[in-house]
């Protein structure tokens, strides 16, 4: 994960243990989009918990990511 997007979702590992709002999800809405290379996507709210599972599941997803912590550039950049 590059630098500015690992403090970024350190930010919201913070906010998550006090709760968060639909605006602190963009920062997962946004890293999910460009680490699992697919177009910003706010899931659907229709359904309140298929779109917390869809959340759950890409917070997971990025946690994997976080754990191998902060990559540094190509050397081909």
């Amino acid at each position: 994960m590059e630098e500015d997007d690992y403090m970024s979702f350190t930010g919201f590992k913070e906010t998550m243990e006090t709760g968060f709002s639909d605006n602190d999800l963009k920062i997962v809405y946004t890293l999910h989009a460009k680490y699992f290379d697919h177009k910003y996507t706010v899931p659907c709210g229709c359904g309140g918990v298929r779109k917390m599972d869809t959340i759950n599941v890409w917070i997971k997803d990025l946690q994997k990511i976080y754990d191998n912590g902060v990559q540094s550039k190509k050397l081909s950049e």
